[in-house]
């Protein structure tokens, strides 16, 4: 049950089921899949750096994963398709508390800023932890941060879901805060290929119902779940998908 709930929520944050007019800025997707795509590009040049692995594993089998990545394969115009995903601070701050008690965790609720930061940025880790130990630590090393200030950007959270060419190559998923100061953080990592991502853009050209989705999965056994995860998706806007 909790891999499906991550992957619900990983999959509601980055589809475009209840779509907003607009995002705050109309360019906010090209300023946060560049940001993307420039640390793609740094996490494909880390994975041909062996001593960079080896500070932090010296494992043959996640030292061979993450040279399997390495390559120019993540230059921007190999990208196939990007889904730009935002929710704002204050739909945030309105929905952890009933997200919270459908999982009997209302004491938790004082420190809900601080919980839906820590937890939509782990999300892409939790559920990169269901391939492998060698995949999460290879996973865990090629990571790319970053922090600028973008002015006229409202505060809240986004995702940026990267699809290159080729089997064979990882997603690139980056995590963003937008803080009130206009400071963006972000953290990209590599994503497994796989049912989740499918179903990410499946949903996003409308070959799926997601709504539907949430409601055949998790009304039944956890109904206060699901109520709350159908709501958060009124609040999720989609700002583009590029294929």
């Amino acid at each position: 049950m909790k891999k499906l709930v991550l992957a619900i929520l990983l999959v509601a944050l980055l589809t475009p089921c209840a779509l907003a007019e607009t995002t705050p800025e109309a360019s906010l997707d090209e300023k946060l899949t560049a940001m993307a795509q420039d640390a793609a590009e740094k996490m494909t040049e880390l994975c041909g750096t062996d001593s960079y692995i080896q500070i932090y594993f010296n494992d043959s089998e996640v030292l061979e994963t993450a040279k399997g990545w390495a390559g120019d394969w993540a230059k921007r115009e190999n990208c196939r398709r990007a889904a730009v995903a935002f929710i704002r601070q204050d739909a945030v701050e309105a929905l952890i508390p009933s997200l919270l008690a459908s999982q009997n965790m209302d004491e938790l609720t004082p420190y809900g800023d601080y919980i839906a930061a820590r937890f939509l940025q782990s999300l892409p880790s939790m559920l990169n932890g269901f391939y492998g130990a060698a995949w999460l630590a290879s996973t865990t090393v090629i990571t790319w941060s970053d922090i600028q200030v973008l002015d006229g950007l409202e505060p809240g959270y986004a995702y940026v879901l990267l699809d290159y060419f080729g089997s064979d190559h990882p997603l690139v998923l980056a995590f963003f805060r937008i803080q009130e100061n206009g400071a963006v953080s972000m953290t990209a990592l590599f994503v497994h290929a796989g049912e989740y991502t499918d179903i990410a853009f499946a949903a996003a050209d409308a070959s799926i119902n997601l709504h539907k989705l949430v409601s055949d999965k998790l009304a039944d056994q956890e109904p206060d779940l699901a109520k709350a995860v159908l709501t958060a998706l009124d609040e999720i806007s989609l700002t583009e998908v590029y294929y």
